[in-house]
């Protein structure tokens, strides 16, 4: 953040000059001090809904997912998209197994981490040239990610409050 130390504005005339360098400085003190990890577990669930949803409608946070081969659905014997035994969706929709969850501050750094460990699921959000076709299955849509910058805003502003 950079620090505007230097600007002033006079509010009334012949009146103190009001620094907003101290200001800038305040907020980010407090955006330094602030505990955005009660926030960032709540999310979690959100992110969890969110996926749900994905598996529910087989479109992910770019669009809907490509439809099955039909070798594949003669092969599986139905065509839901990405779901074969359902490990790979319980992983991005509850919690245990191979699901990745984890809220942390370090230091200054906020972090929250959602995600699966399962190996099926890099075939589809990654796939290599001539392999499965893309079915981004992780990830936020803006609204989503829009929903959490709009959380942090408010903490922020309730923080600031004299």
């Amino acid at each position: 953040m950079v620090l505007l130390e230097e600007y002033a504005l006079e509010l009334t005339p012949g009146g103190p000059p009001v620094l907003f360098g101290a200001l800038f400085v305040e907020i980010e003190n407090q955006f330094r001090e602030e505990d955005f990890t009660p926030l960032f577990g709540e999310f979690q669930e959100t992110l969890r809904e969110v996926h749900a949803g994905y598996f529910a409608n087989q479109a992910g946070p770019e669009g809907p997912w490509p439809a099955l081969a039909p070798s594949t659905v003669a092969k599986k014997g139905f065509d839901t998209i990405l779901v074969e035994t359902g490990d790979l969706a319980a992983t991005l929709t509850g919690i245990g197994g191979d699901a990745i969850r984890d809220v942390f501050r370090e230091g200054d750094t906020h972090g929250l981490v959602f995600g699966t460990s399962d190996p099926k699921s890099l075939f589809h959000q990654e796939p290599k040239p001539g392999g499965l076709p893309e079915r981004k299955h992780v990830g936020m849509t803006e609204p989503v990610l829009q929903g959490l910058v709009d959380g942090i805003a408010d903490q922020m502003v309730e923080a600031l409050k004299l």
